[in-house]
């Protein structure tokens, strides 16, 4: 049989793989020091019920997962605050637009995300690379949110970023990589 349904509460859990899972399709994660979650090309992936990963940092890799939708990816991000690097390429259920607002994030890449029209990231972002995104209309890269809007959603009242000056723009210094090739529909790129 194909693993289906993966539900994972762990206090001490650092990674989890769940790669090539082809007939995965519910996620419960409940991982209070998660670093690293891999579910590259789990094509069925579109039920996350829980996503409880507040020490998420390293990477979150749904590259190749077809049935995850804007709503969902969205709602995993805003569940990792701590989350520098997310690898979505080839998420072709993306569609519309995704909203991310983060301290943290610093590299995004959606390469091949043919249905996704809008990409709208309040984080310190290095690198974005979007290429191949046919709908893709309209890129912002803005400044971060500040600590203060951070803490209020943060229900723990820990600091949830990596550390910084605190006034939410203090990580987004220096230049900005963005690499937006064959994206067709690109209309405006702000930022």
């Amino acid at each position: 049989g194909s693993l289906r349904v993966l539900c994972v509460s762990a206090t001490r859990l650092e990674r989890v793989n769940a790669s090539m899972c082809k007939s995965l399709r519910r996620l419960e994660l409940r991982c209070e020091r998660l670093d690293t979650f891999v579910a590259q090309h789990c094509a069925e992936l579109a039920d996350v019920r829980e996503f409880y990963c507040p020490r998420l940092a390293s990477e979150l890799n749904v590259i190749g997962c077809k049935s995850l939708t804007t709503a969902t990816l969205a709602s995993m991000l805003n569940d990792a605050p701590r989350l520098r690097v997310l690898r979505a390429e080839g998420c072709v259920g993306l569609e519309g637009e995704l909203v991310v607002a983060s301290r943290s994030l610093e590299c995004v890449q959606m390469d091949g995300c043919i249905r996704l029209g809008g990409l709208r990231l309040a984080a310190p972002v290095r690198t974005l690379e979007a290429k191949n995104c046919k709908a893709l209309a309209a890129v912002w890269i803005e400044d971060p949110p500040s600590a203060a809007a951070e803490e209020e959603d943060d229900e723990e009242g820990e600091e949830s970023g990596r550390g910084g000056d605190g006034d939410g723009g203090g990580n987004n210094k220096g230049p900005v990589r963005v690499d937006v090739r064959n994206c067709s529909s690109l209309e405006r790129l702000v930022g």
